[in-house]
């Protein structure tokens, strides 16, 4: 389990060129809405197989998924927790030797000690406290026990130790928010979901599909002039087939400063006056997923989006 999207590809491509008879997966939220649900069909089916699945945060809590090993970045204690959780939860086996592999040196760039880090996601503070909470764990086989977790929580994660900590301050200004949150004030509303999207579909496969889904945009107009309770089921099943070639991504992929957009994007669909897409041209294929070209590779830290959730 990796921390981004990106460091999950180099990690896929290593191990396929290491032995490409491996049985490789990988799930994240860089797939399109058919591809990405298929793969969470498969990660979570009970298959005697041996199987290996590269993945993110993505499985950390909305998957029912129980495999016999894991390998995971840190992210912090929580998290870690978490996606421990995914590794032997039904006790099929009973370990003979430690099962979860942690690796403590992440990149820099994801730490996120201000709001100068623009890019980052992890918690400096939290992410450091955890990584020195494990530190004395290194070399000891002993079970890991809920009582244990607990302990590491409380005795490392406290209010004291985060004090002066981004995640303090973004606490307590959200605190300060929601204390003037008033009906209808959206603009204060989105700032808690903290995610900044855009749907795009990645050219080639627009290109691919283009006679059909310039078709079910047509379509999609002519049945806006019916009455809504004739029309809505046949809107609604249209937009799904649509979405299903569709990726959210960051913001930052399609729009430059001032939201002017980036030369990869070929065009702009709208599907209703709330939703849209954009035309990408990028790299994808549905073994891993988007990947910006060549020339986008000073796309800051790719990482990932916080919809990975969802």
């Amino acid at each position: 389990i990796c921390n981004t999207v990106r460091k999950a590809q180099e990690i896929y491509a290593a191990l396929a060129e290491i032995d490409e008879n491996l049985p490789l997966n990988m799930l994240h939220s860089r797939f399109t809405r058919r591809d990405r649900r298929k793969k969470e069909q498969a990660i979570q089916r009970d298959d005697p197989t041996p199987q290996i699945w590269v993945t993110t945060s993505l499985v950390e809590a909305s998957l029912d998924i129980d495999y016999d090993e894991i390998f995971t970045e840190l992210s912090d204690l929580p998290g870690l927790f978490q996606r421990m959780g995914r590794c032997n939860r039904r006790w099929r086996i009973v370990p003979a030797a430690p099962n979860c592999f942690v690796y403590l040196r992440i990149n820099a760039k994801l730490l996120k000690a201000s709001e100068k880090d623009s890019f980052a996601f992890i918690d400096k503070r939290i992410h450091e406290l955890s990584r020195n909470a494990l530190l004395p764990m290194i070399g000891n086989d002993a079970p890991l026990t809920e009582a244990t977790k607990i302990a590491l929580i409380e005795n490392n994660l406290t209010a004291d130790n985060i004090r002066g900590s981004y995640f303090e301050k973004a606490y307590f200004d959200a605190m300060t928010e929601a204390e003037n949150i008033v009906p209808g004030a959206f603009d204060i509303i989105k700032n808690f979901r903290m995610i900044n999207n855009v749907t795009i579909i990645p050219q080639d496969i627009y290109e691919e599909n283009k006679e059909f889904i310039d078709g079910q945009l047509a379509e999609l107009a002519n049945l806006r002039k019916q009455p809504f309770r004739q029309a809505a089921k046949k809107i609604i099943d249209i937009e799904q087939e649509i979405m299903d070639n569709t990726i959210d991504v960051a913001a930052y992929y399609v729009f430059q400063k001032h939201r002017k957009l980036k030369p990869q994007v070929v065009c702009e669909k709208e599907i209703n006056k709330f939703n849209k897409f954009f035309v990408y041209d990028c790299d994808y294929d549905s073994a891993v997923g988007f990947r910006y070209r060549a020339a986008e590779k000073n796309v800051a830290n790719d990482v990932d989006d916080v919809d990975c959730f969802m």
